[in-house]
């Protein structure tokens, strides 16, 4: 329907008269449009307060991540193939449900997911493992002070592979970092670093709600961006 249709119901007899219903339109038209714009902005603000002071409830994953330093100590023997070098370090991470407590002592934990790599061996919460040991202490703060943690695989495979961290000098006598492949009756391959343990970060990944949320409303603005009377 055409902007005259739409506001007048007779045709015009002059060209001057279709001028001056022509101007009128595009008045009229600029002055929806510039209402339809306003209203936009008050309801996307409306929107982004709300999510500010109303946040939508969503679950997290709460990923704690370790860096270890670089080993220092190498045992290298044939077999296995390869070796450590002083390039390689333990680093990984683990996944709870909810933040650590403040104040653990020595508190067993059982991760949601976790992976950790010592530069030759990738062990995870899907890898065939015989050991599995996580044990935290936390600050008031509840990020991590001491921890021990151990992942060997199944005693049946061949080689058998490790990955070790602690500094906590109540469960073993040393503060390292090792990784290590032994093969079944031989010497281990192993790299370590003593005395010099990595640090935690932790960080915070929101489920999709949130995210849906604000993707919702950006493409709420743009749509509206494009709407013409």
């Amino acid at each position: 329907m055409s902007c005259l249709s739409r506001f007048y119901i007779r045709e015009p007899h002059s060209t001057n008269e279709t001028n001056r219903v022509h101007n009128t339109c595009v008045r009229r038209d600029s002055t929806w449009s510039q209402k339809l714009t306003a209203l936009t902005i008050c309801v996307s603000g409306l929107l982004i307060v709300q999510l500010i002071v109303q946040p939508v409830p969503v679950q997290a994953d709460i990923v704690y991540t370790y860096v270890g330093n670089l080993f220092n100590d190498i045992d290298d023997w044939t077999p296995p193939v390869g070796s450590y070098d002083t390039s390689m370090s333990v680093t990984g991470s683990f996944t709870m449900a909810s933040a650590l407590a403040p104040n653990l002592s020595n508190q067993g934990i059982l991760p949601n997911t976790f992976s950790f790599s010592d530069g030759r061996n990738l062990l995870t919460h899907t890898t065939s493992l015989s050991s599995e040991s996580f044990v935290v202490s936390t600050n008031s703060l509840g990020d991590i002070v001491e921890w021990f943690i151990f992942l060997e695989t199944a005693l049946a495979i061949d080689p058998i592979r490790s990955i070790f961290t602690t500094n906590n000098l109540s469960i073993f006598p040393d503060i390292v970092d090792q990784g290590g492949i032994a093969p079944h009756g031989g010497n281990a391959d192993t790299g370590r670093v003593f005395n010099n343990p990595g640090v935690w970060s932790v960080h915070v990944i929101p489920e999709p709600g949130c995210s849906l949320l604000l993707m919702g409303m950006s493409a709420f603005l743009l749509s509206r961006r494009r709407v013409r009377v």
